[in-house]
């Protein structure tokens, strides 16, 4: 048996911005920090020096890694499959919004007591790129 203790966004490892991959960072590091086993599979840190350091890596380490699988490569999509994966997205959106009865994420802390809530935003956050970034077809 198992529990989800956390929905991991890869976004916001590979982003520009430090505080938001800094505090990905901090929640993966919490989360394999207070796994109930005698043993801790996972080394991790609390200080905010080397979690950040550690996001600077791996988010440089994996944009190199990406360049070289991707190059230059912009998938397009028509617009029929835009509007599927906004169908799709939204309707297991409202399907977790009607588990959830309404439960609306308020800070990290309500993230880590229900991990379902992070996803709902995160798919919200999905739609919205979708809606406004994806490249159509011409």
């Amino acid at each position: 048996n198992y529990q989800i203790a956390l929905y991991f966004a890869f976004e916001d490892i590979m982003t520009t911005d430090n505080v938001q991959g800094t505090n990905a960072i901090r929640k993966l590091s919490d989360t394999l920090s207070n796994q109930d086993t005698v043993d801790k599979p996972f080394e991790t840190t609390t200080s905010p020096e080397d979690l950040e350091c550690i996001w600077y890596n791996t988010a440089k380490n994996e944009w190199n890694r990406q360049q070289q699988i991707i190059g230059d490569y912009i998938p397009t999509y028509t617009l029929q499959q835009q509007n599927i994966m906004i169908q799709n997205l939204t309707s297991y959106v409202n399907e977790l919004d009607e588990k959830l009865s309404g439960y609306v994420i308020n800070d990290v802390e309500d993230a880590k007591t229900n991990p379902d809530s992070f996803l709902v935003s995160l798919l919200r956050r999905y739609i919205y790129q979708i809606e406004n970034y994806l490249p159509i077809e011409a």
